[in-house]
């Protein structure tokens, strides 16, 4: 649903390497308690290659950098799981009237040994 009394704008799309700044600081793990009720969805395909959604609050989500994001997820879960057997995902998530998703791709070598090896002794 839309409001028709506002001007239409033109679909924006942005690519970037590093966290805008706004984002950066959405992620940053100061000040959680004024950023309750954010939400983004995890999107992961598991074995069976059916899509997964986890949805994670702003305290398992962590950038302690520009290009860098950490997500909190119990070894045992399905989306780690899935992340160690592909090593990809997805993150939705709407802030500041924007929609972003995300392609976790690059770095995720080191990190999905770490979840192969935590969901080995869960």
């Amino acid at each position: 649903m839309s409001d028709s009394s506002l001007p239409p704008r033109p679909l924006d799309q942005t690519v970037f390497d590093e966290w805008p700044d706004a984002v950066r600081a959405l992620f940053d793990g100061s000040s959680l308690a004024s950023k309750t009720g954010f939400t983004a969805s995890l999107l992961t395909v598991d074995a069976n290659q059916h899509i997964r959604t986890s949805l994670l609050g702003i305290g398992e989500l962590y950038a302690p950098d520009s290009r860098t994001l950490c997500i909190a997820l119990w070894p045992q879960a399905r989306a780690a799981r899935a992340i160690a057997q592909s090593g990809r995902a997805a993150l939705t998530f709407v802030f500041e009237e924007a929609f972003y998703q995300v392609q976790l791709l690059d770095r995720w070598e080191r990190q999905i040994e770490h979840v192969k090896r935590a969901a080995a002794r869960a």
